[in-house]
């Protein structure tokens, strides 16, 4: 038998109610509260389900519309009706619109620039509370966080500009506070770095995953989650076509990469090798493990699962400090990876494509860094007054 489906948050309850024997289901719209009944938890369910479509399928109009009410509206009509909206970003998305709730209740003709900006200051310099877990951290938002909660608010305040219920979208005027933490700066290994960190990696046995990174630039969420069947000895090719996923509840899972990312790598002979011989250690290990889950993952935990992000980031750290190399996270191995290719001479926009990146904007602006000490230019340099 089928478990009973459950409710997710805001989309109300479902009871019984003994004193008339049937089944009811309530949800709070707009500040009231709804109800409907049936014969069994089903019929309730399907009733519950038809009134909140019903009612948030009419869009609100009018000038006592709230902010609260058309971020709701929004979430269930246009953000979900994106193209294949991945459960992270359908997430991230929710998450950053849950941010709001402080300005919630300002109608959408009554909001301006100087709330969406009180709200980020607020953001930035609250106080740290004492919850733990996951999503629950309640301290100062970074730059980065701050930047996704006012690019949420503007896309949700496009569709009200676009239907003419305001007539300027004040998140994209609103400017970022000066408290805001500064992004982490990057950094990239250099060549001689990067030998460094794979001979410490070898060492300790963990050179397949150092070196994938390194070569492949994968992301964090690609190469945890790269399977056996993506790896092809005869060609000698990796093809990235699905990522480790974090859920909300902590839950690790294999999801499709970001979009537009699925690509097929060739991978150099020396990466190859190594992958070999590390398929080869790992069947030893699942044989001696006490207990293992077979998932086909090239990198899993000691008992076949998918390796933990801060575990990941632990390892990595703790290498670097073996191998003498000022500490790296997973993601600027990545950062590594576009830095070295450009440097050994491959175009831009071969290393976007090989990165899994639309173009070269983010290639050029975020992932390579400078390697060289030395910018050796003298030959060009001779040239520049060369008669034609």
């Amino acid at each position: 038998m089928a478990r009973p489906r459950k409710l997710g948050y805001g989309e109300g309850s479902v009871y019984f109610d003994k004193s008339k024997g049937v089944w009811r289901g309530a949800v709070t719209i707009e500040g009231v509260r709804r109800r409907v009944s049936g014969l069994t938890r089903s019929e309730a369910l399907r009733a519950l389900d038809e009134l909140r479509s019903e009612l948030a399928n009419a869009i609100p109009a009018g000038d006592d519309t709230r902010l609260s009410v058309w971020i709701d509206w929004w979430t269930t009509n246009v953000g979900a009706a994106r193209s294949d909206p991945s459960e992270a970003t359908e997430y991230n998305y929710r998450w950053a619109l849950a941010q709001a709730a402080p300005i919630g209740g300002k109608r959408l003709r009554d909001l301006r620039t100087a709330d969406v900006e009180r709200l980020l200051h607020q953001l930035a310099t609250r106080k740290p509370t004492s919850r733990k877990g996951r999503g629950r951290s309640s301290g100062p938002l970074g730059r980065s966080s701050l930047k996704r909660i006012r690019a949420a608010l503007a896309e949700v305040l496009n569709e009200a500009v676009r239907r003419e219920m305001i007539g300027r979208n004040v998140a994209k005027l609103a400017k970022l506070p000066r408290e805001a933490r500064p992004p982490t700066p990057r950094r990239s290994l250099s060549p001689r770095e990067a030998e460094a960190l794979l001979e410490a990696a070898r060492a300790d046995g963990q050179e397949a995953l150092i070196a994938t990174m390194l070569f492949c630039g994968l992301r964090p969420g690609e190469v945890t989650g790269l399977t056996w069947s993506c790896v092809d000895f005869s060609n000698r090719t990796i093809t990235v076509r699905q990522s480790r996923k974090v859920l909300p509840d902590g839950t690790m899972v294999i999801g499709n990469t970001k979009a537009h990312s699925d690509r097929v790598q060739r991978m150099p002979e020396r990466l190859a090798e190594v992958l070999k011989a590390h398929q080869v250690d790992q069947k030893r290990a699942r044989l001696a493990a006490p207990a293992w889950e077979e998932h086909g993952l090239v990198f899993p935990n000691a008992i076949g699962r998918h390796i933990d992000p801060s575990n990941l980031r632990r390892d990595i750290a703790r290498l670097c400090k073996d191998a003498g190399v000022e500490p790296i996270t997973p993601n600027e191995l990545r950062h590594s990876a576009a830095s070295l290719l450009v440097n050994a001479g491959v175009p831009l926009e071969e290393v976007a494509d090989f990165l899994g990146h639309v173009d070269v904007t983010m290639l050029a602006q975020v992932y390579r860094h400078r390697i060289k000490r030395v910018v050796d230019i003298t030959a060009a340099q001779e040239r520049m007054l060369a008669a034609d």
